[in-house]
């Protein structure tokens, strides 16, 4: 890539957080004003609701299964844990059962499907894949019988049907992200359905690097050489700036979520303030 190329990754990189971060410093307040309504409102309600239906908690299904590495590609059995939807359907492995935990698979925006013939020949028989979009890693999965692959094979496809866009804990710091994701979205003219996937800074990431495909990569891309190495020099070329990308919202992403829970006490108490006459009239 040449100069030019990358002062304007950089350029739209800086532009693209910046609009961001003052699109969720406005959402923050409008979200934080909302739950604040809600509050008095809900004070003046009749104590007499319907409660709601319990969440389901017990695991959907537990058991061994071998999983390939995510970067040395070796193959490893691990004690695998599919959650339910108290815990978002997270699917967790372990080196042994009650053993320690070795990492999790977030399956929103994943599907589940049985390996190909081409994978089969490669890796083996009563194979699982969990396919995202180009930028998120396969998960090669294996059991023990075809059986077994069955049943793991409708509980994946459930968690990945069933599971929700990974959101910080704080409901009003969740909402105003959304809220904001979707004014920068629109502000870039990035029509069309979108699944979301992910935690807030991976999703803002992805953004990011939509906006530059459209507006720097694909003509870089473009102009690579047809042949063997193509692939390989496209890769050159979106790796080094999916790994900047992905620290610079990192950063921008933490310290948003630290201004704004530092000030949390104080903008809560102004817009108590503000808005209890009004609701009370």
């Amino acid at each position: 890539m040449d100069a030019d190329a990358s002062a304007r990754v950089q350029e739209l990189t800086k532009e693209v957080i910046e609009k961001f971060s003052q699109e969720f410093a406005k959402a923050y307040t409008e979200s934080l004003i909302d739950k604040i309504k809600e509050e008095v409102n809900g004070e003046e309600e009749s104590g007499f609701q319907l409660e709601s239906a319990p969440i389901p908690t017990e695991p959907l299904k537990t058991g061994k299964l071998t999983k390939q590495g995510g970067f040395i590609r070796n193959w490893k059995e691990r004690h695998f844990i599919a959650y339910n939807e108290a815990d978002n359907f997270k699917v967790e492995y372990l080196d042994k059962e009650n053993g320690k935990v070795r990492g999790y698979i977030a399956p929103c925006g994943y599907r589940a499907e049985p390996f190909d013939e081409e994978d089969t020949k490669k890796m083996g028989d009563f194979g699982i894949k969990l396919v995202g979009d180009a930028r998120r890693r396969v998960w090669y999965l294996k059991a023990s019988s075809k059986e077994e692959r069955d049943e793991w094979l409708e509980v994946l496809k459930l968690s990945c049907y069933k599971a929700k866009p990974q959101r910080n804990k704080d409901p009003v710091i969740a909402d105003a992200f959304d809220i904001a994701y979707w004014r920068v979205r629109w502000w870039y003219c990035l029509w069309g359905s979108y699944q979301p996937y992910g935690t807030e800074d991976e999703r803002l990431a992805g953004l990011l690097v939509s906006i530059l495909d459209r507006e720097v990569l694909w003509d870089v891309i473009s102009k690579l050489p047809s042949g063997v190495a193509r692939g390989a020099l496209e890769s050159a070329i979106r790796n080094p700036v999916e790994a900047s990308v992905s620290a610079a919202v990192g950063g921008s992403w933490t310290g948003s979520v630290s201004a704004v829970s530092g000030l949390r006490g104080t903008l809560e108490s102004s817009v108590r303030q503000l808005i209890s006459p009004l609701l009370e009239q």
